[in-house]
């Protein structure tokens, strides 16, 4: 598709990835402007969420640096700039850590799913704990994230829990079944209590 752009958009057009991991610099070249190029990662729901991280790549010019913020100020959304690209940029790298730890303590049956959501919402003031967040996401999104955060060499495998679950199709909401079990006629309300079978 990047090859396509760089073949056919308007030669002052700025080409952006709105992909959460995958850094510019890994597309960039195939467009042939890879100073035009950027990512710019606005966060689902795209009409609620006001971040957008701004991410300069090793070719990206100062130019389309400054017009990628400008544009997110336009559209009333608050921009932050990565100076330098890095896996996962600045929230999923953060995420990524916290829902991996909060994996680890599940599998270590040191607290079901729903109490450590709940203390994470209460005393770390999150709106959605990090297994309702991972449901809400979909578990195959982040089981995928984190095997090419492994093959790009900055972090380990996917937890094992993790694994099975995407094994099993437990996939989260659009599944009815992920940490938690929902009901799909009860809309984003529909969350009940499932309890994981973990591994002895």
């Amino acid at each position: 598709m990047f090859e396509a752009l760089g073949k056919h958009a308007k030669g002052d057009a700025i080409l952006a990835s709105n992909s959460s991991t995958i850094a510019i610099s890994r597309i960039a070249d195939f467009t042939g402007r890879p100073e035009r190029c950027c990512n710019m990662h606005f966060f689902h729901p795209v009409t609620v969420m006001q971040l957008c991280e701004v991410v300069r790549g090793p070719k990206t010019s100062d130019e389309t640096v400054a017009m990628a913020m400008e544009f997110v100020h336009s559209i009333g959304r608050t921009p932050v700039l990565l100076k330098k690209e890095i896996w996962g940029f600045i929230v999923n790298r953060i995420l990524f850590a916290a829902s991996e730890e909060a994996m680890r303590l599940l599998e270590g049956g040191y607290a079901s799913a729903e109490d450590i959501d709940i203390a994470v919402q209460k005393g770390l003031n999150w709106p959605m704990g990090p297994f309702h967040l991972l449901d809400f996401s979909g578990l195959d999104i982040f089981y995928g994230a984190m095997l090419d955060r492994q093959r790009q060499g900055e972090g380990s495998a996917p937890p094992e829990l993790l694994r099975r679950l995407v094994d099993e199709g437990r996939l989260g909401r659009k599944t009815g079944k992920g940490f938690f079990d929902y009901d799909q006629a009860a809309g984003e309300s529909g969350a009940r209590r499932g309890k994981i079978e973990l591994p002895p």
